[in-house]
């Protein structure tokens, strides 16, 4: 081989080398840039309760959303979304893929368990809607022989299922949007539906179910919150961050301007 090709190609490995040592320190300098600026709060949620949670023009927005975005940035992160079916967020949960579910989530004593909530940062209870023609239902006696409905795997069927103990009722689920789910009453194909109070009330004035109302309840109030794994060093931050928002009437601001109402305070 030529003295001047074997020079060539020498100099073309010293340049391949340097630029690669070069890039190297770069993208190095930027992923250590990345973590250490920027706190992320990885956020699951199923983004189907307008007006709590729901996407709009592929943005998640809502109450909730409102909430977590506000104490994650009282607390100096930065919220990532992740979307999923519900029966699916725990299990992103437990696996750490997402830090927490921002989904109204009511604090049961079996969640309470196996892992750490926040301070709540809504209080409510579940109710019975009916068709607004319907007289016959106005306690959980007159659910006798009846068929109710309610979301699948939510707090509201496992209340749902204590309260039918005796078996006196049938029940429906579902795995849609409470509008959908409160549709059903409105085309008979149960004789009742059970959700949260403020759930169904914002629902039937959004959704202009006319034909739909509030037969009776809440027979119990609960708290909601946004549940962390028992490790987790982030739902401190969050729930020092929501003291703060709702001392400073942030929280209460929130309420109102989603739901008409202030829900922030314990009934």
């Amino acid at each position: 081989m030529k003295l001047k090709n074997i020079w060539s190609m020498l100099l073309v490995i010293v340049v391949v080398g340097v630029l690669t040592a070069c890039s190297s320190k770069d993208s190095s300098k930027e992923r250590g840039s990345v973590k250490a600026d920027e706190k992320v709060l990885n956020v699951g949620t199923a983004a189907g309760r307008s007006p709590f949670i729901y996407q709009k023009d592929n943005k998640v927005i809502g109450y909730d959303a409102d909430i977590i975005e506000a104490a994650a940035k009282k607390a100096g992160y930065k919220v990532k979304w992740t979307t999923a079916e519900f029966e699916g967020l725990f299990g992103s949960l437990d696996s750490g893929r997402i830090d927490t579910i921002a989904n109204q989530l009511s604090v049961t004593t079996e969640r309470e368990e196996k892992y750490s909530f926040t301070v709540p940062y809504l209080y409510s209870g579940s109710v019975f809607a009916v068709k607004v023609d319907n007289e016959n239902i106005k306690s959980v006696d007159d659910l006798k022989d009846k068929v109710v409905g309610v979301g699948l795997g939510t707090a509201a069927e496992k209340e749902l299922k204590d309260i039918n103990k005796n078996n006196d009722f049938t029940i429906k689920t579902f795995s849609e949007d409470p509008t959908a789910e409160l549709k059903e009453v409105s085309l008979g194909r149960v004789d009742a539906y059970y959700n949260d109070q403020v759930q169904v009330k914002t629902t039937i004035e959004k959704a202009k179910l006319d034909d739909v109302k509030i037969g009776f309840g809440p027979t119990s109030w609960g708290n909601i919150a946004f549940p962390f794994t028992t490790d987790s060093k982030k739902v401190e931050d969050i729930s020092k961050a929501l003291e703060e928002l709702t001392n400073d009437g942030t929280l209460k601001e929130i309420s109102e301007k989603w739901l008409g109402i202030d829900a922030t305070k314990k009934q």
